[in-house]
């Protein structure tokens, strides 16, 4: 709202916040739409009465109670291409008596993801002079490499060549100058939209102890998966100082050599997973004093997010290091890592980044052996927590001329906490990814508010 940023709007639900992650972000997916009453929006800054993240606005999500009876719907779409198929199905059941009611309602959610590929406007990405791609990367899925015996390689003047088709990637001859058509559209392996699938319960109790004290209570528990994806790292070798070595075995030229190439047998796939958990329970009444009627509530909010996120397609930089280090043929003639007449590398499966995509062979990025070798599994976990207590008193405390003299009053205690915990290897940095470090912090409030209601002038 008003481009100030998510972060800067409030989400409520029944007047209590929603919850956010650790980036100030808010999920408003996670409320069943069966479950949804009505949306109220403040459209004016309340950051004076919310705080900081209400700068932009406040959106406050209604819940429906007292339900007598029961709802059902189906929803099934999908795309004129054929894929993104969208299902949903959700359930609303309602009971009420004379001291109470209960309403509970469910959904699940799927959307599958969408390739850009599958889309003419960002299959090619965009486009630069003379309509040729401009998005496209140097950096092709059939790997390059400059030959210092024949071009100076050093800076913007380096030649990178690729293997001919059927050549011998041992025969320095069997190369030519990467084209234009040869480099790699990344947009051939990225979604378009994200993959969803999500589960999401909720329940509301209302129960009247006596006419003038009530319970009202909201739990909602939401599973959410996401499934995102990326084109292959491009790999260069200069950037993490890993030449293909003079010793191995799938060396053209007999001394190291840089190289650069797309992962494409590997795209990066990011899996989210996000749990939500949140109880609000509230008691409110009213009591009558000194001939003067007064409400009053108590409230608690209990929300927590725990996320895991896995990650997988960015290569170790140990694996790489040994990988394309010294290898030759054992006498079964497979390629070995290390050294003929040493110990070989335990686990170790030997790369040859200059075959191209799609060409088999020892030494391929398609073979299983060597993806399990090369690219681990990367997790990181998350969790954020709200809990807050409230107190408010409201009524009217003596009568003036022109009126009631109202007044209001309550208190708050809300302790915010979140923590993002990556594993350990992807602390280390010893990958092609970005390397993450831990982090965890927490804040607490108390806040207290005292507001009058003075009439001054009556029927005029």
């Amino acid at each position: 709202i008003r481009n100030l940023g998510a972060e800067r709007t409030l989400v409520l639900m029944n007047g209590k916040r929603l919850g956010a992650t650790t980036s100030g972000l808010q999920d408003l997916s996670q409320i069943p739409m069966g479950a949804v009453e009505r949306i109220e929006v403040l459209k004016d800054g309340a950051s004076s009465i919310y705080g900081s993240d209400a700068i932009a606005a406040v959106v406050n999500v209604i819940t429906r109670k007292n339900v007598d009876g029961g709802e059902a719907s189906a929803y099934f779409g999908q795309y004129g291409e054929g894929d993104g198929n969208t299902e949903q199905y959700s359930m609303t059941l309602g009971a009420t008596g004379e001291r109470g009611s209960l309403t509970l309602s469910a959904e699940y959610n799927k959307a599958d993801p969408v390739y850009a590929k599958n889309r003419w406007y960002s299959r090619d990405g965009s486009l630069g002079p003379n309509s040729t791609p401009a998005t496209w990367s140097a950096l092709s899925q059939n790997g390059s490499w400059c030959n210092p015996t024949i071009y100076d390689c050093s800076g913007r003047d380096a030649v990178w060549q690729t293997l001919n088709a059927g050549g011998n990637p041992l025969n320095p001859n069997d190369y030519h100058p990467l084209t234009p058509s040869e480099f790699a559209n990344a947009n051939q392996q990225m979604t378009a939209l994200t993959g969803v699938e999500r589960k999401s319960l909720y329940i509301n109790g209302t129960y009247d102890f006596t006419d003038s004290i009530s319970l009202n209570t909201d739990f909602l528990y939401n599973e959410r998966n996401t499934f995102q994806q990326i084109a292959g790292y491009p790999y260069q070798s200069q950037a993490f100082d890993t030449p293909l070595s003079a010793d191995s075995v799938f060396n053209p030229l007999g001394q190291d050599i840089d190289f650069r190439r797309r992962l494409w047998e590997m795209p990066r796939t990011t899996e989210s997973q996000l749990k939500t958990t949140r109880f609000a329970p509230t008691i409110s009444g009213f009591f009558d004093f000194a001939g003067k009627t007064f409400d009053w509530d108590v409230g608690a909010l209990y929300n927590r997010n725990e996320s895991v996120v896995t990650g997988h397609g960015d290569a170790s930089l140990i694996a790489t290091r040994q990988a394309l280090g010294p290898s030759y043929i054992n006498d079964a003639g497979v390629a070995t890592c290390g050294v003929r007449g040493g110990d070989p590398i335990t686990g170790c499966v030997p790369w040859n980044p200059l075959l191209p995509f799609g060409v088999a062979g020892q030494g391929s990025l398609s073979d299983p052996a060597l993806q399990e070798f090369l690219f681990p599994t990367f997790t990181t976990r998350g969790e954020t927590k709200t809990t807050s207590f409230t107190a408010n008193l409201a009524g009217s405390i003596v009568t003036l001329p022109a009126g009631d003299l109202g007044f209001a009053v309550g208190v708050e205690h809300r302790k915010e906490e979140g923590s993002f915990v990556p594993d350990a290897f992807a602390q280390s940095g010893q990958s092609t990814g970005l390397g993450q470090k831990p982090t965890i912090g927490e804040y607490d409030l108390d806040e207290v508010y005292l507001e009058l209601n003075v009439p001054i002038l009556s029927d005029v």
